[in-house]
């Protein structure tokens, strides 16, 4: 297998996309987009004690020599890989580490980024949902290094709430949020 290494010019030939090979998708558009725009800030890994989806593996990670030095919101294990011996070692903001988080509306709150396209397609149709049950639900996207720094989850990928409270990290479907919605007797 050939290491690739994406660059400023060769993102818009390169395939980045897990699931999806046609380059003028708009989903795939979307996640390079958002990319490009993070290329030169660096990147750290998100993994877990138990194997969760979208997140690393953390025998993986550690079988490839990267070690855990922070954690938080319930599952969140941050990952490193020094370059150099006197690395800093990275670290949650503090207020990752709260479990509720009192300043967001009643209802729910969605912090999303371009990084994975699917959420191009799934958050309109959450959206929708909510508003034809009458749900309060709030859309935060994240376009900036600066605002991903300050929003209440690690991963901003894709992190809901309800009435303040993180609910999950894992992208849904109609079916998934529908759930959800029933769990909460809305």
């Amino acid at each position: 297998m050939e290491l690739v290494k994406i660059t400023h010019e060769n993102l818009e030939m390169e395939h980045i996309c897990c699931a999806i090979a046609n380059n003028k998708d708009s989903q795939v558009m979307s996640k390079k987009f958002w990319l490009k725009e993070r290329l030169d800030e660096g990147l750290v890994i998100l993994s877990s004690k138990k194997k969760m989806g979208f997140l690393s593996d953390l025998k993986y990670m550690k079988y490839k020599g990267f070690e855990t030095v922070d954690s938080a919101n319930s599952y969140f294990e941050l990952m490193y890989l020094p370059f150099s011996n006197d690395a800093e070692k990275p670290q949650f903001k503090q207020h990752l580490k709260e479990i509720k988080h009192n300043d967001l509306q009643n209802g729910f709150t969605l912090y999303y980024t371009s990084q994975c396209p699917f959420t191009a397609k799934y958050v309109p149709l959450l959206e929708k949902i909510a508003k034809k049950r009458s749900v309060d639900f709030q859309v935060v996207h994240i376009l900036t290094r600066e605002q991903a720094q300050n929003v209440p989850a690690p991963f901003t990928t894709f992190s809901l709430f309800y009435n303040g409270e993180f609910t999950t990290h894992e992208i849904l479907s109609e079916k998934k949020f529908e759930k959800i919605l029933a769990s909460k007797v809305l």
